[in-house]
This record gives C-alpha cells, sequence and structure tokens, in this order.
C-alpha cells in the first residue's frame, strides 16, 4: 500500500501479493485478518491509517513522510542545487538521500506490477544520487574521493556513460591526462563490443576538449567544507549494550571479535549460566560502526522450528502479514551488512541451522553469532567455547568469579569494601556455584537481605537463598536469566542436564553418574528460583 503512494489497492491484488497463484479457500476472509493484522502492528493511535476505500484499502500517508519520498525529494533538491551552483549544498543532499537507501525497494514484493514502476524510477532515483554526489565533490574540489568513489561505480554500472564522464574529468583535474583518455578509450571499446554503438555526445565533447586542452575543464575550487552531515551509526537494538559491566571476560571478548572479524558463522557454545548472552551483547555493542548494523532474535521463550523465523523477523524489521517468512528475512539482509545474533539456540539446533545455511548462503555481507549448549553443525561453524569464571587467578589471589561477585555488591551497596571475613565468604560461594556468573548474579542481588558469610552457609546446607524478593532488582538482562537456562537444560543431552541437576558444571565422567542428592544442590536452587526473580522484577 506504500507503493501505491496513497492510492486504493484493489482486494484482488492485495489477495495476489500476499499468496499468489495459492490462495486460500475464503481469500477475503483471510485478507480482512491480514488487515486486522497490520492494523494491531500500527497501534491503537495509527491504525486508522489504514482505510477502507471502495473494494480496497489505502494508507493515507502522505508520501513526504515515507522513506522513499523523502528520497526521491532530496535527490530532486541535490540536482536543482547542483543545476544552481551550490554545490556544497547538493551533496549534503545526495549524501543524505543514500543515507536513507537499505536495498532494493519492496523485495518483498517480487515481480508486482503495482510495486514495479516505483521500484524502478527509485532505483534509477538512486544512480542519478550516486553520480551527481560524484559530481559535487569533483566541483568541490574533493578530487581523490570522488575518482575513488567513480572507479568502483563504473565498475557496478558500466554501461551509464555519466559515470564514465566524471572519472575522466576527475582523472584530468588529478593532474592525470593520460588515465583520463585510457578511460575514454576503454569506455568506447566496451560500448562498441558489447552493444555495438558508440560513446554518446558527453563523452565524445569531454575527450575533445581534453585533446585541445580545455582550460575550462579545470575550473574546480577546492572547498575544506563537509560534504554532507556525519554517517550515522549503523541502526542497532536500543537493548544491545548492557548496563552492567563485564567482568572477566576480556580475553574471550578479543577472541570473539578476532573470529567474527574473519568468519561468518561463530558460536558460542557452554553450559547454561556461563554468560554467552552477556558476552555476545558486549562483542554486538562495541562492533565498529563500519561493520554494519546488528540484529539481537532472543530464541529462548520459542519452542516449536516454525517459530525459529517468527523471532528473527521482528528483530530485521520484518512485518509478517503473508508469504513465506523466511523468504522475507532473506530479502531484508540481502544488500545489509552486519551481525545477527541468535540467543539461545539449543532447544532449536536443527531450524536454526536450516535458517543459518541459508541466510549465509544468500546474503553476503552478513555474519552470524550464536549463543548455544551445542554447536549448530553448519559447514564453516567456528565453536568458541565459554568456560566458568576463575574462584582464583594464578596467583592464589581473588580470581574473575569473586571480582564479579564483590562488583555486583558493590553496585547495590556504593562505597562497599569487602572485609576478609567477607572475601572468604566469597571465595566459598563462587566455589560452591562453579563460577557461574548468572548464578554468582543472584547471589550478589541477595547480599544486601542475608549478608554473604550467612548465603554461603545456606549454600553448604542446601538451604534456598537463592530465591527472590519482591521488588528485587539485579543487573542482568533478560535473556540472561536462567528461565532461558532452564530451557536449555531442559533440552539438554542426558550427560548435560545431570551436570545442572547435581550442581556441577563439569561433564561427569563416562560410565559414572553422580549419585542422588535428598538436598537440592545450589545451581539446583538458582534455577528453581530464577524464573521467581524475574517475575518479581
Amino acid at each position: 500500500m506504500l507503493s501505491g503512494q496513497g492510492a486504493s489497492v484493489s482486494d484482488s491484488v492485495l489477495a495476489e501479493l500476499a499468496w499468489g497463484a495459492s490462495p486460500p479457500e475464503d481469500v477475503f476472509g483471510n485478507l480482512r485478518v491480514l488487515v486486522s493484522r497490520l492494523r494491531a502492528v500500527l497501534g491503537p493511535t495509527e491504525r486508522g491509517l489504514l482505510q477502507r476505500v471502495g473494494s480496497g484499502y489505502r494508507l493515507a500517508v502522505a508520501v513526504e513522510s515515507t522513506d522513499h519520498g523523502r528520497f526521491a525529494r532530496l535527490v530532486a533538491d541535490g540536482a536543482r542545487l547542483l543545476g544552481n551552483g551550490a554545490a556544497a549544498e547538493a551533496a549534503q543532499a545526495f549524501g543524505s538521500a543514500l543515507l536513507l537507501w537499505r536495498g532494493q525497494p519492496w523485495v518483498e514484493l517480487g515481480d508486482a506490477l503495482l510495486a514495479e514502476g516505483v521500484r524502478v524510477r527509485l532505483l534509477e532515483q538512486r544512480e542519478v544520487a550516486v553520480e551527481e554526489l560524484q559530481a559535487a565533490r569533483l566541483e568541490l574540489g574533493e578530487i581523490a574521493a570522488a575518482v575513488a568513489a567513480l572507479s568502483e561505480a563504473v565498475i557496478e554500472k558500466p554501461y551509464r556513460e555519466r559515470r564514465w564522464e566524471l572519472l575522466a574529468l576527475g582523472l584530468y583535474r588529478a593532474g592525470r591526462q593520460g588515465h583520463a583518455l585510457a578511460e575514454l578509450r576503454r569506455v568506447r571499446q566496451l560500448l562498441v563490443e558489447e552493444l555495438g554503438i558508440e560513446p554518446g555526445p558527453a563523452l565524445r565533447e569531454i575527450e575533445r576538449r581534453m585533446l585541445s586542452h580545455d582550460p575550462t575543464l579545470l575550473s574546480a575550487d577546492p572547498v575544506g567544507a563537509p560534504l554532507a552531515e556525519p554517517a550515522p551509526a549503523p541502526r542497532r537494538p536500543a537493548e544491545v549494550r548492557p548496563w552492567s559491566s563485564l567482568v572477566g571476560r576480556a580475553a574471550q571478548l578479543r577472541r570473539l571479535d578476532e573470529l567474527l572479524s574473519t568468519q561468518r558463522l561463530v558460536t558460542m557454545v557452554g553450559p547454561a549460566g556461563v554468560g554467552k548472552t552477556r558476552l555476545s551483547l558486549e562483542h554486538a555493542a562495541t562492533r565498529e560502526a563500519a561493520e554494519g548494523e546488528v540484529w539481537v532474535a532472543r530464541l529462548a521463550e520459542f519452542h516449536a522450528a516454525r517459530d525459529v523465523a517468527a523471532a528473527v523477523a521482528p528483530a530485521v524489521g520484518v512485518v509478517h502479514v503473508g508469504g513465506d517468512l523466511v523468504t522475507l528475512i532473506r530479502h531484508a539482509l540481502l544488500d545489509r551488512p552486519g551481525l545477527l545474533v541468535l540467543d539461545n539456540c539449543e532447544h532449536l539446533l536443527e531450524p536454526v541451522a536450516a535458517l543459518a545455511r541459508r541466510l549465509l548462503a544468500d546474503c553476503p555481507d552478513l555474519r552470524i553469532l550464536a549463543t548455544s549448549r551445542a554447536p549448530l553443525g553448519v559447514p564453516g561453524e567456528h565453536p568458541l567455547a565459554l568456560e566458568p569464571l576463575p574462584v582464583l587467578d594464578e596467583r592464589g589471589g581473588d580470581g574473575a568469579a569473586v571480582e564479579l561477585l564483590f562488583d555486583r555488591v558493590r553496585a547495590n551497596r556504593a562505597g562497599w569494601r569487602p572485609s576478609e571475613a567477607e572475601r572468604r565468604a566469597g571465595r566459598e560461594i563462587c566455589t560452591m556455584l562453579d563460577g557461574l556468573p548468572l548464578a554468582i548474579e543472584l547471589a550478589a542481588a541477595r547480599e544486601r537481605a542475608f549478608g554473604l558469610a550467612s548465603i554461603a552457609t545456606h549454600l553448604a546446607e542446601r538451604v534456598e537463598v537463592l530465591a527472590a524478593t519482591p521488588g528485587a532488582r539485579s543487573t542482568h538482562t533478560p535473556a540472561s536469566t536462567p528461565r532461558s537456562a532452564g530451557a536449555s537444560n531442559n533440552s539438554a543431552p542426558p550427560t548435560g542436564r545431570c551436570c545442572c541437576a547435581y550442581g556441577r558444571s563439569r561433564a561427569a565422567s563416562p560410565g559414572r553418574r553422580p549419585k542422588p542428592s535428598n538436598h537440592p544442590t545450589p545451581m539446583t536452587l538458582c534455577w528453581r528460583y530464577s524464573a521467581r526473580w524475574w517475575t518479581a522484577r
């Protein structure tokens, strides 16, 4: 309906777009369901924008308030400004227009005639913006930047003569007359051999002027003003940067950075509660802007194979009103460089692996970071094992686990400094909790109510000390709560479940099974009461 630019789109056209050649039995009834779903997405204040008009629907949104409307207006403004000699303002307009471009328009509509005309016009306007931005740069004296961009542009679209004209002009102004003439001969050879035509008047004219050393070709006035507003950082979910500091994971974070700089699929594996989600979010939050966007899909609350795409779609900005959801996700990511974080995959390994294979095959600029208790089993996957935090360091002092516990206590008690007795209790707590960050953070949240010494005593006696109190607050991110860890444990193989059930993150030796206990272990208490803690929160 946005592609209709305010006009009504008939029911039959909408039905064809939604279901193609395989419509449901009650087409119009199902269409009303889709419209109702779309209105729900728009929300109570804007649902009225989707209006019933005759035998169709229209989206009552001004073209100027849409992305494609703003894009077209900025390109038109840039062309007008450049024609009036305002090169700096023109460059800013063209640059702002190109920042709005997110790939081919309406790819989810396929070859539908409704969108084809508008799509072709927008694609042409984009090519014009790419070219005229470089023309403005040449006028501003930004010769090197323009030549570099145009050298790439002529490879992308070799039949667009305007690009060759501007490239030759830039090389000439850079003092590279021979190179400029060589590029003009190269485009002539290309057009003659592949299309059987001679270059157009503009290319022939600029070649004539170069051969005659026309002094007006050098009339560029170098200017040091910026060409456009600084490019904004790629879009990232507001929730990506965790509120709490990362403790004891600097080496693992560096290793993760190294892997994702060279590999397209990295799976962080480790027991539930070891901090996989926390580390993945830290990496996502600290990625360089040039590396693209970040999308985070949390899978802990989804349990069926079909739910994987449903979890990923909103993360990448796809609203599903019809059609194959995986195809829509693929189209959305096709030309967008960035990182897709798939969190808590262990109970959906096969569907997540299938989705990862398809997206990596079709989206060349996409990288995927998965967190799971087991690898996905996808070719080219690079597992990164994450171990619990050490209780002691190499010199026998407090390790990262104890540092984490004290850091989280200080977050709740400003100026707190552990006494020697509290330091010993902290070590005991971290030892009994196996250095698992999630359990340690839950223990820190209870320190104000019990004190570290009391917590250590209760844990040793298997008392349910990690249960939450109403109004409790902590620094956990939602996906890192043991509610998701519980899902991980339920889906783990028997040996893995045994490890969690008996309170140790270390795998049991083959052929040996820990003896059952009549009392809950600290880890069992952590898993059992964390969901209650999260609800109270």
